[in-house]
């Protein structure tokens, strides 16, 4: 049995709703010359710029305010 079903133009109609969040996972190092470095770097500072943004969002509060009870309020959501 599957998981959902079909409507009548033969889409799959979800009977799960589908997350609204992107994985944001931090920049990888691929090679160690100074290019790579300075791309590295750049990545870095703008994913420590949206967990920022997506914490504050979340939460409400600004990051050095966020506790760790405040998060696991998030995740049991």
């Amino acid at each position: 049995m599957s998981r959902f079903r079909l409507d009548s133009d033969g889409d799959a109609e979800m009977t799960v709703p589908q997350p609204v969040y992107e994985y944001i996972g931090p920049p990888k190092f691929v090679d160690w010359d100074q290019a790579s470095l300075v791309k590295w770097r750049r990545a870095r500072e703008q994913y420590e710029e949206n967990i920022h943004e997506r914490s504050t969002y979340e939460i409400g509060k600004d990051k050095s305010q966020i506790t760790d009870e405040d998060i696991m309020v998030k995740v049991k959501e």
